[in-house]
């Protein structure tokens, strides 16, 4: 059985599904005789996968390793992603790091005992596309809520502005009745001040703007991307 070097999850790719859309992460495990393997996965594929590692053969690295989860809140935004991508690179030199007992997990992870032994030269990349397979056999999706970037301003109005408007204002009326503010207040400023700096109304703003403070390009900026899928070829 070849043995794997190292793994690498070089990005991840947004794929359309019903009327939203999955993201996957493709992943190369590089092997000692020079060659090279892809597969893709979502993020609760690798999640199960790590679950079933603790569980099997638990280790107080793997424990203690900071595995990404979701986002708090939800939004879906480029950097809850980048940053399981990057998580996942290292947790995946972790578990080669922690010795050849683990080297079997990896391997059924990776497919290698299920499907032909079949390899791709590291001289010879293709990019190819499997992401249409996983959104077919996929029975749900990661993010069952997302909040997407608004481009107009009915979308500002609406998904932002409004929100923020009715949470400011229900926490007002919440401290009048408690008698932390006072009608006079207003006037001075200092109820303005208290919900505009409130924590439950700067959370709420923050989770909404998300989508709009993420560092992803523009869609008339980012290059063509092709969806990955599983390439084998010797």
């Amino acid at each position: 059985m070849a043995v794997v070097a190292r793994v690498r999850v070089p990005r991840y790719v947004d794929v359309e599904y019903g009327s939203g859309h999955l993201t996957l992460y493709p992943i190369e495990a590089m092997y000692e005789n020079g060659k090279l393997r892809k597969v893709t996965k979502r993020y609760s594929d690798v999640l199960g996968f790590h679950q079933t590692v603790l569980k099997a053969a638990p280790h107080a690295a793997l424990e203690g390793f900071n595995f990404p989860h979701k986002s708090v809140f939800n939004t879906n935004a480029e950097f809850t992603k980048e940053r399981r991508r990057s998580g996942f690179e290292e947790y995946f030199e972790l578990l080669l790091r922690l010795g050849p007992e683990y080297a079997p997990f990896l391997a059924t992870f990776l497919k290698e005992d299920n499907a032909p032994d079949e390899f791709e030269e590291l001289g010879e990349l293709s990019q190819d596309d499997a992401g249409s397979k996983h959104a077919r056999d996929a029975s749900q999706r990661d993010d069952f809520f997302k909040l997407a970037r608004p481009t107009n301003a009915l979308q500002w109005l609406v998904e932002f502005y409004l929100p923020v408007a009715l949470v400011s204002w229900a926490y007002s009326q919440i401290l009048t009745l408690l008698g932390c503010l006072r009608p006079t207040d207003w006037g001075s400023g200092a109820a303005w001040l208290a919900i505009a700096t409130s924590p439950l109304v700067l959370t709420i703003a923050l989770a909404l703007l998300a989508p709009v403070c993420d560092s992803d390009l523009e869609p008339s900026d980012q290059p063509p991307v092709r969806e990955p899928r599983t390439s084998l070829a010797c």
